[in-house]
């Protein structure tokens, strides 16, 4: 059973992972699109991944692995947090500038100390929150505020971002960063 748990997490974190690449799925077949390639003047962002990385892999026709039955029926026991599987296409990557400004943020109840960071966020312009349509979190949902910035090498997850009328109030922010973030890619 232990082994079934942890293959639905993967599948969860893969999953997960796959709703940032939706535009790579539904090829024809082979391996998919290639990643889009930046340029000076185009509104691409650039790829998230490697061109080779699996992310980019169209496995719409490959064969089911053998062990899918049960980590679904698993999932089904357990639980799909919503009562039903579901992948939230309502998640945006924003992609912040060398000249996008960073905000301070006033922390809420959902900012978990010492586990969060307290970093100011770029907030590019003409963003949106998960889920909604401008950076006003009104829907009462997640609301993650996630940008990419490429210039600064870092990548910023904020849970339940609400920014109205000059006032940025957050949840939890994680903050990554390293030498793979780079201005051709993500990781």
């Amino acid at each position: 059973m232990q082994d079934i748990r942890v293959a639905a997490l993967q599948l969860a974190a893969a999953l997960s992972a796959a709703t940032l690449l939706v535009p790579a799925c539904g090829a024809a077949s082979g391996t998919g699109p290639a990643p889009p390639t930046p340029s000076p003047t185009s509104s691409v962002p650039a790829a998230y991944f490697p061109a080779g990385a699996v992310w980019y892999r169209d496995v719409s026709r490959e064969a089911l692995d053998p062990q899918s039955a049960a980590v679904i029926a698993n999932l089904d026991r357990a639980g799909w947090g919503l009562g039903r599987m579901q992948i939230d296409f309502s998640i945006e990557v924003l992609e912040a500038a060398a000249d996008t400004p960073l905000l301070a943020f006033a922390p809420t109840a959902d900012h978990f100390r010492p586990d969060c960071d307290l970093d100011p966020v770029p907030v590019p312009a003409g963003g949106a929150l998960e889920g909604e349509s401008g950076y006003d979190c009104r829907g009462d949902g997640d609301c993650h505020l996630i940008v990419v910035d490429r210039p600064r090498r870092k990548l910023y997850e904020m849970w339940r971002a609400n920014l109205v009328g000059g006032l940025f109030r957050g949840g939890c922010l994680g903050l990554g960063h390293g030498p793979r973030l780079s201005a051709d890619r993500a990781w």
